[in-house]
């Protein structure tokens, strides 16, 4: 895969997530974690957005796992293993760019963790406070996903 094609699967991974995360019902009274941040549970009544409504449809675990292989990725491709892209032909302009994005993908790669942890709490304890913290990783998310956009 180019490079191109890696900074575009990320971008809208991180996009979905995003939509997914602020999707997930701020209140979870079926205390089924999987169920609740799948969008399968009672809890469910408006899903928002059309955008947040289909992402949140596949579930934000389903889009943090993609997020999580385009960033991977995106990894390999900046390393020109895939044959298709070779960092030292480019100028140097776009070298800084390409910097750029690649300590915004380091800032996502933290962020995934981050998110991961958070669900993990909120698995064991399916508390409104630990899904707080999951839904407010979507502001966060935004910024990263909005500042991406402007790099691209």
């Amino acid at each position: 895969m180019s490079l191109f094609h890696s900074l575009q699967d990320v971008y809208y991974d991180a996009m979905h997530l995003q939509e997914a995360l602020e999707a997930i019902p701020s209140k979870c009274d079926c205390w089924d974690a999987e169920a609740h941040l799948s969008g399968q549970c009672c809890c469910v009544s408006d899903e928002g957005t059309v955008g947040g409504a289909i992402a949140f449809r596949q579930g934000c675990l389903r889009h943090l796992e993609k997020l999580s292989k385009s960033l991977t990725a995106l990894q390999e491709d900046s390393r020109g293993e895939s044959g298709d892209t070779r960092l030292e032909e480019m100028d140097q302009k776009l070298l800084s760019r390409l910097s750029d994005v690649m300590a915004l993908r380091r800032q996502l790669d933290a962020m995934v963790e981050e998110i991961e942890d958070r669900i993990e709490q909120f698995k064991v304890t399916c508390a409104h406070a630990d899904l707080r913290r999951i839904k407010e990783s979507s502001t966060h998310l935004q910024k990263l996903v909005k500042e991406l956009n402007s790099l691209l």
